[in-house]
């Protein structure tokens, strides 16, 4: 019973004695579990004033062992007394790390990339992007420009440990593209204008595009008629962010020509007359607006494209045709009319017409009304176009001529024009084909005459190989096969052409003696190179010992059986002979030539 007693009283006082030491770590209160990540932590003793065993991981007041495990930590008091606790330290089983980006710069405009961290698809690891949970995917234009913290922790689900890893991602603003001096339409004749850009100053950005001129002028003329796309772009100093603004503009040029046809008046019926628009079409796309004037009249009907007008007097009247609304239009239509009858007439444009030219003839008289038909006739001649106003006719001789020009599909009987023109002429004829020999030379013999009686001029082409290319009878010497054209021109301006052509016949030969007698009496002194169609040479002679005794490139070079002036003996010498055509062929010969003196 003694022994129960003394036990129980031994136990009270080590509570007690416990009682005045304990320890706190952190802040928190035994049992101690912590992560490295937590790490350093202080360490505080009750009653205070006392001091820390230099155990492991204890250094003064402070616990930041080097790893994992368990740390025994004590205390003793002021009073001598000392107690202990075990901090149980942990780690992650994982280590968190951020795969960085391939940049730490992106701009406002960039896509989405995806955020990478090396545990890949763990659960327990997550991403914070300026302290919010987010997915695995950073949106520059979603979190906007400016810095942003990107975090990845892991969370070990056995220890509650935590890793952790961060980045910053700095996002710079898309540039504002916006500017401002493009119209959305244009003439194809209006002037430039300069593009200016809101942002930034001159050079920095960039305008492209059709008609885009120097750094920032947009001209109509340079990028045609059309629907065009001007662009805006901008790269920023760092060459990370760019941006551009397109805008599509339009240039007009539907090249109207405005016309308006009176019909009424034509056959003379009376004192009213209707003025029809006759002009280009005009896209449906536009709404014109027909403004009419005219003088000495009175508008009884205006429908727009058409009016009716009534003439207090027959003869003639001013009328002019403006229209709005179309854009880029800005010439008007005038006429005089005759409130009375029609005017049939044509002239001749070319001066002076040649039969062996093409002669065209045009309608001059006055308008006439939708439907109406111009009828073309001529003698002595072949019509080879015929399109409404217009009529072009070769004619088979010169001499006078007759046109005649009626009109049908009027309301009324219109006599045709009848109309004598005088037609001129040139003949001229040169050789029948020939074939010669390269080399050799043929005259071109030429005859023409003129219905004027002289021939002023003669053209010869190509030049280079005739003896003159403005006379009537030239040599030529072609070295390949050629056609000739000669013009003869008289003084009225009328010209004909013939041509010839000259085939040129490759006789290529070449031919060395094989010896000669260099003895002054007059007779095959030289030693030269005969043939035909060598155009050049390079000719060289040896004697035995293969010492070179004489060279030229000249074919009409002979060897006179001397060396440096001096005679030599009789005796066989050896040569070659590079020989090239005029037809580019060339050949090589070699052999032996005896000299006898």
């Amino acid at each position: 019973m003694k022994k129960i007693l003394l036990l129980l009283a031994a136990c009270t006082i080590s509570q007690f004695i416990h009682a005045q030491c304990s320890i706190t770590l952190g802040g928190q209160n035994p049992p101690f579990f912590v992560c490295t990540s937590q790490l350093p932590l202080q360490l505080d003793g009750v009653p205070a004033g006392g001091s820390f065993s230099p155990t492991a991981g204890v250094i003064g007041n402070i616990f930041n062992p080097i790893g994992p495990g368990s740390y025994p930590v004590t205390y003793t008091t002021p009073a001598g007394t000392s107690c202990t606790q075990v901090v149980v330290v942990s780690a992650p089983s994982q280590t968190a790390q951020i795969i960085e980006p391939s940049s730490a710069f992106f701009c406002e405009n960039d896509a989405p990339f995806a955020l990478t961290g090396s545990l890949g698809a763990n659960p327990a690891a997550t991403f914070l992007i300026d302290g919010t949970i987010a997915t695995n995917t950073f949106d520059p234009g979603i979190w906007g420009a400016g810095p942003h913290l990107i975090e990845y922790t892991f969370i070990d689900p056995a220890n509650g440990c935590v890793s952790t890893d961060d980045v910053t991602i700095n996002v710079l603003p898309t540039p504002d593209m916006a500017f401002t001096g493009l119209l959305p339409q244009y003439c194809l004749t209006d002037a430039p204008t300069a593009l200016i850009a809101t942002n930034f100053a001159p050079g920095q950005s960039t305008f492209s595009g059709p008609g885009v001129t120097g750094i920032n002028t947009f001209d109509p003329s340079q990028a045609g008629a059309g629907i065009h796309t001007i662009t805006h772009s901008y790269t920023d100093f760092s060459g990370i962010c760019s941006n551009s603004l397109s805008v599509q503009v339009e240039v007009v040029d539907i090249n109207i020509i405005p016309n308006f046809t009176a019909i009424g008046s034509i056959c003379n019926t009376g004192n009213t007359d209707t003025l029809v628009y006759s002009g280009t079409a005009i896209p449906a796309t536009y709404n014109p607006v027909f403004n009419w004037n005219v003088a000495d009249g009175t508008i009884t009907y205006n429908g727009g494209d058409t009016i009716v007008v009534n003439w207090p007097t027959t003869g003639s009247k001013d009328i002019t045709l403006n229209i709005t609304g179309v854009p880029c239009l800005t010439q008007q239509a005038a006429q005089t009319i005759d409130a009375g009858g029609v005017n049939i007439a044509f002239e001749q444009t070319s001066q002076n017409a040649c039969f062996s030219a093409n002669d065209t003839l045009v309608y001059t008289g006055g308008q006439l009304p939708n439907g109406a038909l111009l009828n073309w006739a001529v003698t002595g001649g072949n019509i080879l176009q015929e399109t409404g106003n217009l009529l072009v006719v070769q004619w088979t001789s010169p001499g006078e001529k007759e046109v005649s020009l009626g009109i049908s599909g009027l309301p009324c009987i219109v006599e045709p024009l009848v109309q004598t023109i005088t037609v001129g002429g040139v003949e001229v004829s040169t050789i029948e084909n020939q074939i010669i020999e390269r080399g050799t030379e043929i005259e071109l013999t030429t005859t023409a005459n003129s219905s004027a009686g002289t021939i002023t001029n003669f053209e010869w082409t190509p030049a280079a190989t005739l003896s003159c290319s403005d006379c009537e009878n030239p040599a030529a010497s072609p070295q390949q096969t050629t056609t000739y054209a000669v013009t003869a021109t008289d003084i009225n301006g009328c010209f004909a052409s013939d041509t010839v052509t000259i085939t040129v016949i490759d006789d290529r030969s070449v031919f060395v003696p094989n010896i000669f007698t260099p003895n002054g009496d007059g007779r095959n002194d030289e030693l030269l190179i005969f043939g035909k169609g060598i155009a050049a040479i390079d000719f060289t002679i040896y004697d035995r010992w293969g010492a070179k005794i004489y060279h030229t490139t000249n074919p009409d070079d002979g060897w006179d059986g001397t060396l440096d002036g001096e005679a030599l003996n009789s005796g066989v010498f050896v040569y070659t002979l590079s020989v090239t055509f005029f037809d580019g062929q060339t050949q090589l010969v070699t052999g032996n030539v005896t000299l006898v003196r």
